[in-house]
């Protein structure tokens, strides 16, 4: 994705996590009182000349109503509604209430002003339109209830606090005539915003902005993925997705090296942000081997689509582990440098194993154009398969990698291809270990995948290959790992990310995830790798390796230009709705005032 399009998922993340960034029930339940006791006091002050009974009146009107209210709409009415709980409904409640309190002391300090209470009545009718149309439009946006069932929620909590207030007698059923005019002219602006939002989003990528927004809203809220991805289906399209796995077969225990095509985005549990963990746990409940998922040259143009995608992936990628022909020789670990960029490549068998990074420079996501040219080098060089590693282990901001930078890693990955075809094979050793990192999760940026370390010694070389479920990892850190596994005898090695974004959009910082190092103690975590490294040189064995390859035709992915067009409607419809708010809502509130006050 371009830098403006990730931009625009950033804005857009803000937007829907702020949507639900709402206190505990209990502290909902006492604003509630607090604002519906006091503000109560205050508008219906000019009625009672005492405190005490306006802050009774307060709590008998807009205290004791809306929670009843909440109580009843979400055991009755919507009680199978996945993200409108009680909680939310008393979030609701307690916005809609404060507006509503507000409106109404308006009207009491000119009732108090003018000793006419007429004004206090009026104010307290406009209240109950504007909180109802505020009430229809959350629950249609947002709600998976049905459009009767919304109406009746949308109405309980303002018509209850209604029939409080002409119970007591507060007010003359005279109002009746303004209630019913004031009301319709802000639920008709209400209508009128709503399709206008709604048609804003099928004018720019042919999908409702409201099934997308409500989408978002489910999986921010309640990490419920299928109705975002019901969209993202239907606006993706059919790409070819290979996996190559490396099995190394020793004396009673198995290694699995798999280096997928797919890019594991967009964010959070939606599309294939999780799939790298999902396919190693997949992987090693299927063999019993250790298994290592890294992160081919791809960008957000190769996530997939759906659950459903990935579902296909793994199980075309358990077809890949049935292996035939293993080769106990392999070559030591060459590097070669252009610039910045580093490659680092090893033969394993009858193929070669590459990784590529620009640490300690920034580096994000090598595009899967840069694998052509070096695709085609292995080939002329004879290995059957070249498996391409993007390391993903160096970020300090979010620049993408420029034109230079790519032909820089194609130029260090030739060279490494070409001095590594040259390398004497040997027999070789392998030893692998995983480790997950305790108290730690994707809000520090480290997916349930942990840490995977693969040792091959060849020779009296040792090297080391360190997997790490987390999206990139911050500048520096990478160096500090591969010199603390010199202390223990390993003399060379990589440290991979899966690039996993389970870990993106999970915490509401301004990049939007914490990469590895960010969050974590970085002490921490280079014990945790070293003890591993210790664990897999203790299960040095003798070993094999084969390789195998497949490419899958059409598998759903979003593609970079649809998800930069949805973060960008996302963005753009959220601030199209503060000027549209403006535009309808402005004058529907001049004529239900104007309304008001002539009827």
């Amino acid at each position: 994705m371009n830098n403006s399009g990730t931009n625009h998922l950033k804005r857009a993340t803000k937007h829907y996590g702020a949507l639900f960034t709402f206190p505990t029930h209990r502290t909902l339940i006492m604003l509630q009182f607090v604002i519906g006791s006091i503000g109560g006091g205050l508008a219906f002050f000019p009625l009672f000349s005492s405190f005490v009974m306006s802050t009774m009146t307060g709590i008998c009107i807009f205290v004791a109503p809306s929670m009843i209210g909440d109580i009843l709409i979400k055991s009755i009415i919507i009680r199978n509604d996945p993200v409108f709980n009680l909680r939310r409904c008393a979030a609701l409640s307690l916005i809609g209430g404060t507006l509503w309190v507000g409106i109404t002391i308006i009207g009491g300090i000119i009732s108090f002003l003018t000793m006419n209470p007429v004004a206090l009545g009026r104010a307290f009718i406009l209240g109950f339109g504007t909180v109802l149309a505020l009430r229809l439009l959350a629950f249609y946006a947002i709600s998976f209830s049905k459009n009767y069932q919304n109406f009746f929620a949308a109405i309980t909590q303002p018509l209850l606090c209604l029939t409080s207030a002409f119970y007591l007698q507060i007010f003359s059923f005279n109002l009746l005539t303004p209630l019913f005019g004031s009301t319709i002219i802000l639920l008709i602006a209400s209508s009128a915003f709503f399709k206008f939002i709604d048609r804003h989003g099928k004018e720019k990528i042919g999908l409702n902005a409201i099934p997308l927004f409500r989408g978002f809203v489910a999986d921010w809220a309640e990490n419920l993925n299928a109705p975002l991805e019901e969209c993202f289906e239907k606006l993706g399209s059919d790409e070819e997705i290979s996996v190559t796995v490396a099995a190394f077969q020793s004396n009673g225990s198995n290694t699995l090296l798999v280096i997928p095509s797919f890019h594991p985005g967009p964010f959070r549990n939606v599309g294939s942000s999780r799939l790298p963990c999902e396919l190693q746990q997949s992987l090693e409940a299927k063999t019993g081997a250790t298994v290592l998922v890294t992160h081919g040259p791809s960008g957000h143009e190769l996530n997939l689509a759906s659950q459903k995608q990935n579902q296909r992936i793994i199980e075309e990628t358990f077809k890949l582990v049935a292996f035939k022909q293993f080769s106990p020789f392999a070559s030591r670990m060459i590097r070669a440098e252009v610039g910045y960029a580093k490659a680092s490549c090893q033969v394993l068998g009858d193929g070669v194993l590459l990784t590529l990074t620009c640490a300690p420079k920034t580096m994000e996501d090598i595009p899967r154009e840069a694998s052509l040219p070096i695709l085609d080098v292995g080939k002329k060089l004879l290995f059957k398969t070249v498996a391409i590693v993007d390391a993903h282990n160096s970020v300090n901001s979010d620049e993408p990698l420029s034109d230079l930078d790519i032909e820089a890693i194609i130029e260090a990955a030739k060279l490494a291809l070409e001095n590594a075809a040259s390398e004497p094979r040997s027999k070789f050793q392998v030893g692998a270990a995983k480790v997950i990192l305790p108290g730690y999760t994707i809000r520090e940026g480290i997916g349930p995948g942990g840490i995977v370390v693969l040792v091959i010694k060849v020779g009296d070389q040792m090297v080391a290959y360190i997997t790490i479920d987390g999206n990139n990892m911050v500048t520096g850190l990478r160096e500090k790992i591969l010199n603390s596994l010199l202390e223990i005898g390993i003399n060379d090695g990589e440290v991979l990310t899966t690039d996993t974004h389970a870990v993106n959009a999970v915490t509401l910082i301004p990049r939007g995830y914490h990469p590895i190092g960010e969050a974590i103690d970085q002490q921490q975590l280079i014990h945790y790798i070293k003890e591993a490294t210790k664990t897999a040189l203790g299960n040095l064995k003798d070993a094999e390796v084969s390789w195998n390859t497949g490419t899958f035709n059409k598998v759903r992915v979003l593609g970079s230009k649809r998800l930069s067009e949805l973060a960008f409607l996302v963005d753009s419809t959220a601030n199209l709705a503060k000027k549209a708010a403006m535009i309808f809502f402005v004058p529907a509130c001049f004529f239900a005032v104007l309304f008001s006050i002539i009827f």
